[in-house]
């Protein structure tokens, strides 16, 4: 009974910092299973059906493909190289 305990124990620390990075941001949702041109162009559609579109850092909207996570978790790179996220449209 006690390395039942120990083990549920180990395996609820260990998978907390992953389910709260997800939950923590929204971007890291948005990518998933995101549907393309869903809403119109450049207007794409999430897992839930939110719409949102892809911003440069100066935030100029990227059209065309993008690379997804090219540079890490939830930063993408345009036809240009240019780091781009995903800006909810709400």
């Amino acid at each position: 009974m006690r390395w039942l305990f120990g083990f549920s124990l180990f395996w609820t620390v260990a998978l907390a910092p992953a389910l709260g990075a997800e939950a923590s941001d929204p971007t890291l949702l948005i990518d998933r299973h995101a549907r393309p041109d869903a809403y119109g162009p450049d207007l794409h559609g999430d897992a839930t059906g939110r719409p949102y579109r892809y911003e440069t850092l100066e935030g100029e909207t990227v059209r065309g493909p993008v690379k997804p996570n090219a540079y890490g978790p939830g930063v993408h790179q345009d036809q240009y190289g240019r780091p781009v996220h995903a800006v909810p449209q709400f």
